[in-house]
Formats: structure tokens, C-alpha cells, sequence
């Protein structure tokens, strides 16, 4: 994910497992240098992301 356009649907399957893994082993999920983009911020919050930290543009 490069933070431009849609998230393919095999790239939002795979971060929801990501996040169902993390959250099922106990701990939080934090993105670092995620992109500056409020779309692709809501759609990681909307995932349960717990912590995101971005980069101006």
C-alpha cells in the first residue's frame, strides 16, 4: 500500500488477518510512516488499527 487509490480487496483481506493476528495474540497493531492520506488512515482505523504514525506529504 502506497497510501494512492483503492486498497485491492486481496490487500484488505490480508490486513484484516494481520490485525486479527496481532489483537489475538494479546498485543496492538502500530503502522509507522503510513502516508498522509485521510482515506487510507480511516480505512486502517476501520480495520482496528490501534496506533497510526504519518509522514507529512
Amino acid at each position: 500500500m502506497d497510501g494512492q487509490g483503492a486498497i485491492p480487496a486481496g490487500q484488505r483481506e490480508k490486513l484484516a488477518d494481520i490485525v486479527e493476528q496481532v489483537h489475538q495474540s494479546g498485543r496492538m497493531l502500530r503502522f509507522r510512516a503510513t502516508p498522509e492520506n485521510p482515506e487510507l488512515c480511516e480505512i486502517l482505523l476501520e480495520h482496528d488499527v490501534d496506533v497510526l504514525n504519518t509522514d507529512p506529504p
